[in-house]
């Protein structure tokens, strides 16, 4: 390798420090990668003191206290100015941090994504041969074929249902001395995780260097708020199989490390990552009391900006105290205290019912069906949701929602929604002292009908205006009536036998009634003149 080289050292488990030794510098950064998520990279950055960095040999360990002889590969004798790296960049996984998948040479003119596996082999090489290792240059889909590799393509499957948590391994990572992270990955091909052992569960310590895993069930939660609501999952779910889940939590008070025997259930938490090769959905916390949850995408580069973005979480959440109604949700869910149904022949009402007034937050699939462009501000203990219903088809959408500050049955404020489109453009019901009457008017003008597009103009119609409904409702529509049955003419009985005239005059037989009268005619005008 040259007695003239010197020697520059790369520490795998260095991702933040700098260190400055003789002849250069290193500074490590690491972030995630963009649009591929999973993934985060350190970006070992050189600065070669003084020279070019052509005398300077390249020496990956995992760590410091790695034994000199026990290195990851050496990157030797670059030569010329073009071959040296002026950067080094190792690509990890999140759910798996400590196992590199790539280490790509950066050099002025090009950039060398390799193959971890074959460098492991050779141990070292010339610079100019690097090229042999190069997987190429599409790092998303070389950074996935790496993780199936070396996870196994392994997942897990998320259950919204009654399956037991099983074969599922747990990971903490701090991330400061209040915000930490659970990392949840699979340790066999049939890892369950339900979703309510997402923010309570307890581990199994193995002794030794075995990992930890969950303990089968969930311990219950201390304060019985540390579940999210199936509602949020749908989309989720629809997914189900994951190569890993992460759950970030805020403790109550400043810790300097993290253990395995953490009390998750008494910490509160902010965010939950699903993660699939490069896809990842984030479930977004919204309230204080871990009722309404969002989908959202949440952009972060490093840590330092994660931490930032869960501190904006933390702080957004305990300032809504509200109660979260879903619209198209039509059983007890988290939140209420019931959700009670009475139905007349025109609609059904829904009364979502609260154990106090607290700011509406009103969802409909998930998503604010925005009133008047904005959600308004309005205090309720009970809203009353109601559903236009024709026969036993009931709408899809509601058609009015009244907000209860009270929950003594005398609406606050009111507001209605015509059905030409989208899901939108409600407008505020400013009569709510003719609430009552028009209510029992669309019951008794639309009992009849069995048209819900005819039921939808007709509550519009009675909610905006005076007039008595513009023209009485469609009929159903009849059977077609049945084709009239053409009856079969009945044919005449046969002649009597006596009407049979059969002879053999002239060598002629006559037989049958069709023949009588020729044979008179013929008997009348020969045998009598020949007689």
């Amino acid at each position: 390798m040259g007695a003239r080289q010197s020697y520059l050292y790369i520490y795998l488990r260095d991702k933040e420090k700098t260190y400055d030794e003789e002849g250069y510098t290193v500074k490590p950064s690491m972030e995630v990668v963009d649009k591929c998520r999973n993934f985060e990279v350190v970006t070992y950055t050189i600065d070669y003191k003084g020279g070019n960095g052509v005398n300077f040999d390249i020496y990956i360990y995992d760590s410091k206290i790695t034994p000199p002889s026990a290195y990851t590969f050496a990157y030797c004798s670059p030569g010329i100015e073009t071959h040296v790296a002026k950067k080094v960049n190792v690509y990890y996984s999140i759910l798996g941090p400590m196992f590199p998948l790539i280490i790509s040479f950066v050099r002025d003119r090009d950039t060398h994504n390799c193959d971890i596996y074959r460098l492991n082999r050779d141990r070292w090489n010339w610079a100019s041969k690097i090229t042999e290792y190069s997987l190429g240059d599409n790092l998303k889909e070389i950074l996935e074929e790496e993780f199936k590799k070396t996870f196994r393509n392994r997942t897990i499957e998320f259950d919204v249902g009654s399956k037991q948590t099983n074969d599922v391994l747990v990971y903490p990572r701090e991330l400061d001395k209040k915000n930490y992270r659970v990392i949840f990955i699979p340790s066999t091909n049939d890892a369950v995780l339900n979703s309510n052992c997402l923010f309570t569960f307890e581990t199994k310590i193995h002794r030794g260097s075995e990992p930890y895993e969950f303990q089968v069930g969930c311990k219950p939660s201390a304060t019985g708020d540390k579940k999210i609501d199936p509602y949020f999952l749908d989309s989720i779910k629809n997914k189900k199989f994951y190569n890993g889940i992460i759950v970030y939590f805020l403790r109550p008070e400043e810790k300097n490390d993290i253990s395995y025997d953490e009390e998750h259930d008494k910490n509160t938490p902010l965010l939950v990552e699903f993660i699939y090769l490069c896809e990842t959905k984030f479930l977004k916390r919204k309230d204080k009391d871990g009722y309404w949850w969002s989908e959202e995408q949440v952009t972060y580069k490093d840590d330092k900006a994660l931490q930032s973005e869960l501190s904006k979480i933390d702080t957004e959440s305990k300032g809504n105290v509200v109660n979260t109604v879903f619209l198209d949700m039509k059983k007890p869910y988290r939140g209420p205290t019931g959700v009670d149904q009475s139905t007349v022949k025109a609609y059904t009402k829904y009364t979502h019912k609260f154990g106090s007034a607290k700011q509406s937050i009103i969802l409909f699939e998930r998503t604010d069906p925005e009133i008047k462009g904005k959600t308004p501000k309005v205090n309720a203990t009970n809203v009353e949701v109601y559903y236009l219903k024709a026969g036993s088809d009931e709408d899809t959408k509601p058609f009015l929602i009244v907000f209860d500050e009270k929950g003594d049955g005398t609406p606050m404020k009111a507001y209605y929604f015509k059905h030409d489109g989208e899901f939108k453009d409600w407008e505020e019901f400013d009569q709510l002292g003719k609430l009552p009457d028009k209510l029992e008017k669309i019951a008794n003008s639309g009992a009849c009908s069995g048209h819900l597009h005819w039921l939808r103009g007709l509550a519009y119609r009675i909610l905006t205006t005076e007039d008595p409904p513009p023209e009485t409702p469609p009929k159903p529509k009849e059977d077609p009536p049945r084709p009239k049955v053409l009856e079969r003419e009945i044919e005449p009985d046969p002649p009597p036998l006596e009407w049979i005239i059969t002879g053999s005059v002239g060598g002629v037989v006559f037989v049958g009634s069709s023949a009588v009268g020729y044979g008179v005619y013929w008997y009348n005008t020969t045998i009598r003149l020949l007689t």
